[in-house]
Formats: C-alpha cells, structure tokens, sequence
C-alpha cells in the first residue's frame, strides 16, 4: 500500500567529489566541517541537501585520502607571566589612587569574536595540520 522509503543517503558521483575537493583545499575554507560541507553541497545540488555527515566523511577519507586531523593550537592561557606582571601594575595604580581620595569606575573589558576556533579539520593524509 505504502512505499517504503529508503534511508539510504544519496551517493556522491565523481563530480561531487571533485565539488568536496574544491571546497576543502581552498584557503578560506581550511578549516570547514562536515556539516559546512553538506550545506555547501546542498545548495549546489540541491537532491544532496540531505546527504549524511557519514557519507561525506567516507568520501573525504576514500576517495580524497583526506583524514579528521588536530588543525591549530588551542589559544594561550590568558595567566601568563607578562599578564601577571599588568596585573600587579594595574592593582599598584588602582591602590594608589584610592589613597589619594580618586572616584574609580570600573568597566569590564571583553573581545567579541564571531569565528569559532575550529580545533580540527579535514587534511590531506601524511600531512601536518
């Protein structure tokens, strides 16, 4: 009565591949998931718009020789010695001008970033990140 459906994710065809390939070895992209991939892949072939993230690992590692690897450093503790050495300055000059009788106001300072750090992505095998 009803056809089945098939959960089978799409399979990618040469082109496709050589869609993924372009996607990763661009420069601006270096450090592109698979979901990034996936959209990408959807919106230039739209009946790819579902493919699975596995899917696209699989094509990435078999017919790209491309493997999930660490891509940068996590960024530097912000406790290092040279902070540390600010900080005493900042709380020598802050004491200072409380003795002196000086109104302080104090403003909290953060930075705004709205890239991720991408800890992993996808590089060709043998390869450092």
């Amino acid at each position: 009565m009803f056809k089945k459906r098939s959960s089978r994710s799409p399979k990618l065809a040469q082109e496709h591949i050589e869609h993924l390939k372009e996607l990763v070895k661009a420069k601006e992209n270096r450090k592109i998931t698979r979901r990034e991939l996936r959209k990408s892949l959807g919106l230039a072939y739209p009946h790819l718009a579902r493919i699975s993230l596995t899917t696209i690992g699989k094509a990435l590692a078999k017919n790209l020789g491309m493997t999930y690897k660490k891509a940068s450093a996590r960024p530097l503790p912000a406790s290092t010695a040279a902070n540390k050495e600010h900080f005493k300055e900042a709380v020598q000059i802050l004491a200072a001008l409380a003795l002196a009788g000086v109104e302080i106001c104090f403003i909290d300072e953060y930075n705004i970033n709205e890239l991720d750090q991408k800890l992993y992505s996808w590089f060709p095998k043998g390869k450092n990140g």
